[in-house]
Formats: C-alpha cells, structure tokens, sequence
C-alpha cells in the first residue's frame, strides 16, 4: 500500500436503519414544564388545579386515592317516610340516582380543585315519568332535571378587604361567547339551535350580557363548597395542593427514565471495516456499501426473515453495539420516597389502596383509617349542605306540608369479623331490626321474607320436611302427618364388679 492510499482513508458514515424513533421529552403540551423546585411557579389558582388535573388522569396513586375516597365517602342516598305518604316517598327515591351520580361529581370536583359552584335547574316531568318511579295519583311534579358543576377554573373570586362574605364571577369561554353571539352557531361553522333555545328559556339574564359584550358575569349561587382556605387567599386550598410537589419529582424520575429508555430503544449499531494494519481507503469504499445494502435489504420487509442473519464480508469486518448506562432505570428505589412523601400528602394509608402495609405486623388499620375518615366525614357534611337545598326545593315546589329524613348509608370501613360480632350482638339485644341486620350483606329484608313465605308454602305442598336432618337430631316431622314416636330410653346397666370391690 503506498503512503498516498494510506492517507485517503475512507471517512467515517452514519446510516440510519429505518424503523421508529421514539421522543419521550416533549412534555409541553400540557402548557407547563415539569421541574422538582416545588410549586413556586404556580402564580395562580388556575395553575393550580391545572396541575391537580393533570395528576388525577396521569399519576396511579393520585387517581386512586381521590376515587378511593369518592367511592367509600359518597354512599349511596337513603330516603325515609318519616311523616311523608309512600306517593311521595316514591318521588324521592324516583331521583335518587340522578341525585347520587350528581353528588359524586360535586365530590370530584371538592377534592381536585377545592370549590365546588353547582347549577341544579327544576322543572315538571309528565306523568309517564311519574309513573315509571310508582309515584300514583299526581299527573306531573317538579323535580332537579339538570344538575352540573361549574368549572372552577372559570370562577373568579372577589373577597371584601372589611368582610368574610366572598363575591363570585364566571369569565365567560371565547366559545361561549361566539355561540350565543352568533345565535347558536359554533365557530367550525355547525349550528345547535336547540341548545340555544335552551339557554335563552333557563338563563335569559346571562345570554342577555353576553349578547351586550360582558366576559365577566357576577353569579348569585344559592350555595358554593369550599375547603379549607388561609386567610391570604381568596381561593380554598385543593386535597392534592400538598402532594404537588412529590407528584412532580415523580414526574421528572419518569422523565429521566423515558430519556434512558428512549436511547436504548434508538441504540447504535456500530459497523466497522478495517484496522489498524489493514485500513479502508476510498479505493475500498464498495467494500462498506455492500454491508450497507445487505443491512438495507434486511430492514425492507419490516420483519426480521431469520433469528441469525448472515452478512459477507472481509476478515476486518467488526459489528458491535453501543448501548447507554441503564442501572438508574432498573432501579426503583428511587421511588420508594417519592412515593411515601405523596402518601403522607394525601393523608390515606396503603392498606385502603392496595389492602396491604408495607411492613406486616407493624400498623394497625384501624388507626390508619382514622384520618380518610374525618375527610370522608369532612366530604360528606359539605355534600349534606348541597342535598339539603334539593329536598327542600323539591317539598317547596311540589307543595309538601312534610319533608322525608335522609341520610346517606353508613360507611363500612370496619374489620369484618368484628363488625359481624357487633351487629349479631345488637339484632340479639333487640337494638337493631331485621333490615338493618341484613341490609350491610346486600340483603333486602322484604324480599327476603317474602322468599321465605314461598319455600314454606312449596315445602308444604311437596310434602317435606321444614329442615334437613342433621346427626343427633330427632326425626324430621312431615306436614300432615302424626310425629314418630319417641324411641325408649336406654337405661345404662351397670359395668360390673370387679374382684376386690365391694
């Protein structure tokens, strides 16, 4: 080889094989960028419950533990007669459901953003509706047939400098405004002229200053949810607020790991032709572009042909892989704190999310539930005040001279075994009836009473026995027909002596 080839070495290529290249640090189209410094850069209540969102859809634990919370605190709604006529009773519970599904909604939206500005609309519904409930004898009654929650993010508090009593305004969507300005059309040219007809016929006011250029309307809600708000702010103070930060390291550790894994994903494939004693020149570039069309013919089908691919060429030919150091996304430790700090944030304990502790033998449950408890508790009284204004606007505008009693059922957060042992023990005291007995085993005391009527008049009529026989047990008596005699008494003789016994 002369000195003039030896200095024509061939320069170094990167060929990209074809294939899908994954980019896991895009993280700005939720409108903020995810640091571990805390939640300084949370200017305003809007960033806030935007983030509390964003973590409630995305993040396990948070989603768990605010459903979690949802699905033990908002029982379902029982309704008693009390001095009401079972006609009206059925109105009632006619709008349980809706009722209940409107509560949870209210629920959400306390824990994730800390108020709560509900619209409830009452209106007739005609007899058919009536009758579906069993409601008799009434040809129509007023009743909530539109129940939502306000987006809180559109919700402006003002509070007074002298006074505790907050004023509240809605800025009105750039959407809403060009639909009721353009008469009920939306701006990707659609129309919904029914919806509205609608908003004119329920909210005459709020169209009437939209139409006149109004984005901030000043509402007059009958009642507003509020959590717990410092005497600084005008705004409450969201469940997830103190979990915010940990939930937001978390993000990043999943940020680094989605930068590590997307670099093993796109690992180098590194070819190499030559070496030290035996160079490739640019006389032998052929050399390198037949390896790179064998590699190309191998990637064109899109699936691999063979599990061992052979490729052809010279004894300097070296193929190696590149990959990145990957033991900080084997690990998972570094979870574990992260973890544990938004735990102790949300004040809920393991043992409600996954029924396990973390270390067995060393918590009790029954403490651990002691603080979910006074939230649920703490949950359950604010929705009270909320179910409070639908049953009396319902006796209001129907004209009742009486209001049911109400509750929502019991939350069993209790060891079963001792709850079962408590609840016999008051049924066998007397303190308790049959339905409260049966009713926290999904039981229906009426129905179940009414199945027992049944099998006896079947038994009867078959002719069986009440009960199967069990060992020891005196012969079964059949209906209709004289009891079996008694069997003698055995008299025990006794064993007799032995010798040297007097």
């Amino acid at each position: 080889m002369t000195d003039e080839k030896r200095t024509k070495l061939l320069a170094a290529s990167f060929a990209q094989i074809p294939g899908e290249v994954m980019n896991f640090t895009q993280f700005g189209t939720y409108g903020f960028e995810v640091d571990k410094y805390g939640v300084d850069d949370l200017k305003t209540y809007r960033d806030i419950i935007k983030l509390s969102r964003f973590f409630y859809r995305h993040d396990p634990i948070c989603s768990t533990v605010v459903n979690k919370l949802i699905d033990i605190a908002v029982t379902d709604i029982e309704f008693f007669k009390g001095k009401l006529s079972d006609n009206e009773l059925r109105l009632f519970e006619g709008v349980e459901d809706d009722i209940h599904a409107f509560l949870e909604s209210c629920a959400l939206e306390f824990l994730i953003t800390g108020m709560v500005v509900p619209e409830i609309k009452f209106a007739p519904v005609p007899k058919k509706v009536l009758t579906r409930w069993g409601v008799k004898k009434m040809n129509t009654a007023t009743v909530p047939i539109d129940m939502w929650v306000r987006d809180s993010g559109t919700i402006i508090v003002q509070k007074p400098f002298l006074s505790g009593k907050s004023s509240y305004y809605v800025q009105v969507p750039d959407e809403v405004i060009f639909f009721i300005q353009s008469k009920g059309q939306y701006p990707d040219g659609n129309s919904d002229p029914v919806l509205y007809a609608e908003l004119l016929a329920y909210y005459p006011a709020f169209v009437t200053l939209v139409e006149e250029g109004k984005t901030e309307i000043k509402l007059e809600p009958e009642i507003v949810l509020e959590r717990r708000k410092m005497a600084d702010s005008t705004y409450s103070i969201p469940y997830t607020y103190a979990s915010l930060e940990s939930l937001k390291h978390k993000r990043n550790l999943r940020k680094m790991d989605y930068s590590i894994a997307s670099r093993v994903i796109t690992a180098i494939q590194l070819i190499q032709l030559g070496n030290d004693m035996y160079p490739l020149t640019a006389d032998d570039s052929d050399q390198l572009e037949e390896i790179r069309q064998q590699i190309y013919w191998r990637n064109s089908t899109g699936v691999d042909i063979e599990r061992v691919f052979q490729l052809f060429g010279n004894h300097t030919l070296q193929i190696s892989w590149v990959f990145p150091e990957t033991t900080a996304l084997l690990d998972d430790k570094k979870y574990i704190t992260v973890n544990n700090d938004i735990m102790i944030g949300f004040g809920f304990p393991s043992i409600l999310t996954t029924g396990e502790v973390e270390r067995s033998g060393t918590s009790n449950p029954e403490f651990a539930i002691l603080s979910p408890l006074k939230t649920m508790e703490n949950l359950r009284e604010k929705l009270m005040l909320l179910l409070d204004i639908i049953v009396q606007n319902m006796v209001e505008l129907n004209g009742l001279s009486n209001e049911p009693e109400y509750d929502f059922a019991p939350m069993n957060l209790h060891d079963f075994t001792k709850f079962f042992e408590a609840l016999s023990k008051l049924y066998e005291t007397g303190n308790i009836s049959r339905d409260s007995f049966v009713e926290p085993f999904g039981f229906n005391v009426e129905t179940e009473l009414q199945k027992r009527k049944e099998e006896q008049d079947l038994i009867k009529k078959l002719g069986l026995e009440e009960f199967s026989p069990l060992p020891h047990s005196n012969a079964p008596v059949t209906p209709g027909k004289p009891a079996p005699a008694k069997p003698a008494t055995q008299v025990n003789k006794p064993a007799p002596k032995q010798a040297g016994e007097e």
